[in-house]
């Protein structure tokens, strides 16, 4: 009772076509790390910039209260 030609024939075709749809998950799958790295870097830029406004606005208020004391 051996395996007939059509068997390996079809083990054959199912390899080969889980293997193209395995490169295009694995294809995405990279594209969708590389935006969310992309992302991660952006939140991280984004909590520096928030931190620098933060201290920006904290001098212009000593400035204007200075002003208006002198006033």
């Amino acid at each position: 009772m051996g395996l007939s030609i059509e068997f390996w024939l079809q083990v054959g075709v199912q390899i080969v076509v889980l293997s193209f749809f395995g490169g295009i998950v694995w294809t995405k799958l990279n594209y969708l790390e590389d935006k969310q790295d992309k992302h991660n870097d952006l939140i991280g830029r984004m909590y520096i910039v928030e931190e620098s406004a933060k201290s920006a606005h904290r001098r212009l208020d000593e400035v204007s209260s200075k002003l208006d004391e002198r006033e």
